[in-house]
């Protein structure tokens, strides 16, 4: 997670971190940020796509 645009916010637990998911398939994914963010956004990459940012 990053914070507000560039910084990020550490220490942050993932559920899961790297994984693969074939066209049409989707995955929940917890985010446990250990203190306080206000607006959080999160870049997600993958291998064969842009990056989104959510």
């Amino acid at each position: 997670m990053r914070r507000p645009a560039t910084d990020r916010v550490l220490p942050t637990l993932y559920s899961d971190n790297y994984f693969w998911l074939l066209p049409g398939e989707s995955r929940t994914v917890t985010i446990d940020p250990r203190r306080s963010v206000r607006t959080p956004r999160l870049l997600a990459e993958a291998y064969n796509s842009a990056p989104k940012l959510t």
